[in-house]
């Protein structure tokens, strides 16, 4: 029987003892009926895991206790999803794949044809993704958790990092291809990568203006017209392959 993984909050995985996210403990003991004695599998999100035991169950209530030393995984290669905001089931969607693919960062940025708008309870919203990506490490065995950022416009992205390559899927206007782009790099690899992927309907021309404006170079994600999670997850898969494997 293999062992079930369960995120814990960072401060918390060198601890000998741990009382489990009662998210967890229910799920523990009311859908997969473990018991007392059942091992686990720790993870932490943040590069650390470590095996254990449940050592008490409640119908509301899980602790469990390290049976091993914690491990840590090394730091991933930065790789940052910039999306347009889409429709909140793709972008459920686009988050869970992106905790599979090893992003580090996803920014949902509000676009003019995004049909999601960002409201005063954004910290909901992020809250939400999070809890999608705790749940997407769990049954993936990913050892990190991404960042999770909203951005009002492309004038409110972060400021490019030092050596950072950044791309973005253009529909209307001819583009070296992703795979070619990274190619031409291969001599002098960045630090990190950023992709940027419009909503359904795409970015509007003022928007590709302005993400050319904070340096992100025009590329083709292939001949075909992709729906906007399909292209995240393209874009995703080939950078980490590129440059995490």
């Amino acid at each position: 029987m293999n062992a079930p993984r369960v995120w814990v909050p960072a401060d918390q995985l060198a601890a000998d003892q741990i009382a489990l996210p009662p998210e967890a403990a229910r799920h523990l003991t009311q859908a997969l009926r473990r018991r007392i004695g059942a091992p686990l599998e720790l993870l932490d999100g943040a590069g650390g895991r470590a095996p254990a035991e449940l050592i008490e169950t409640t119908s509301r209530r899980a602790v469990a206790r390290r049976t091993g030393a914690v491990t840590r995984a090394p730091r991933p290669f930065p790789v940052t999803l910039v999306q347009g905001l889409p429709k909140s089931g793709k972008m459920d969607l686009i988050i869970q794949k992106a905790v599979e693919l090893g992003a580090t960062r996803l920014i949902g940025l509000a676009c003019e044809r995004s049909v999601v708008r960002l409201s005063a309870a954004e910290d909901d919203r992020l809250e939400r993704w999070r809890r999608i990506a705790i749940s997407a490490l769990e049954q993936s065995g990913a050892p990190w958790l991404p960042e999770f950022l909203l951005a009002g416009s492309p004038a409110d992205l972060p400021a490019a990092a030092p050596d950072e390559a950044r791309w973005l899927g253009a529909l209307d206007e001819p583009a070296p291809s992703l795979r070619a782009a990274l190619t031409a790099r291969r001599a002098a690899p960045p630090a990190g990568a950023m992709a940027a992927i419009g909503p359904e309907g795409d970015f509007t021309p003022a928007e590709y203006a302005a993400l050319r404006r904070a340096g992100f170079a025009p590329v083709s994600l292939g001949p075909n017209i992709l729906r906007t999670e399909t292209a995240a997850l393209y874009a995703l898969a080939v950078l980490t392959c590129e440059y995490g494997g």
